[in-house]
């Protein structure tokens, strides 16, 4: 729910943008900027778009996976990224405000000046700074912000935005634990060498209660631990 607020922040933004472009632009450089504001809209939109069917898909595989596990006395916990991944995507919303801001101040004093440095690249290193948050953004929301993990004491459900997987508890046959510069680490194997690896640097906020949900689950299931 959050990356679809932000992405739609995004968009609002963009539009906010093109619509004073539009309001204090000449008619010439209109094509130009509604072109490149086009782009960023779509690459938003596509975001969007992938959240909210990854997010409808999920909703619906759990509540079927929710029902089958009340009715087996099963109850899911969740592991997923730290909440401050998603700043990322708050400072570059921020970030292009201030931008368009700053641009129509500068603007509404000298015009001319303006457009005279977008066309020699004066602008070429705020348009760098902007580029580059937006690719940290989406580099996060692939990376971090769209896995997250379902368990429960049948199995383990790993979603991310290109793949998911699942391990059943009884089926696991070695859970390898690594531990490197506070970055932990399980690998896990089941009898028909299928693995799921996760790792706390990605799943952060629910860590210690997983890693100790881990261990007393390798205890009932009598799981090799190395």
């Amino acid at each position: 729910m959050v990356i679809k607020v932000m992405l739609l922040g995004f968009l609002g933004g963009n539009m906010i943008y093109a619509v004073i472009a539009f309001l204090m632009g000449d008619m010439q450089y209109i094509p130009e900027v509604l072109t490149k504001t086009g782009v960023c809209l779509v690459i938003h939109t596509i975001l969007l778009l992938g959240v909210t069917a990854l997010e409808h898909i999920e909703n619906r595989n759990w509540r079927i996976k929710n029902r089958v596990g009340t009715d087996l006395g099963s109850e899911y916990k969740t592991l997923k990224c730290s909440a401050a991944y998603y700043m990322i995507y708050v400072c570059t919303f921020l970030l292009t405000l201030m931008l368009i801001a700053l641009l129509y101040l500068w603007y509404q004093d000298e015009r001319e000046t303006l457009i005279e440095s977008y066309h020699n690249g004066g602008l070429t290193t705020g348009i760098v700074y902007i580029i580059f948050m937006y690719l940290v953004s989406i580099y996060c929301f692939f990376r971090y912000t769209c896995q997250k993990v379902f368990y429960t004491k049948l199995f383990i459900y790993h979603v991310s935005f290109f793949k998911k997987e699942k391990v059943i508890w009884s089926q696991i046959q070695t859970i390898k634990y690594r531990y490197k510069k506070k970055k932990q680490k399980f690998i896990f194997t089941t009898h028909d060498h299928k693995t799921i690896t996760l790792r706390s640097d990605i799943l952060y906020d629910g860590w210690a209660d997983f890693e100790e949900y881990v261990l007393d689950m390798a205890d009932i299931y009598e799981i090799a631990i190395n």
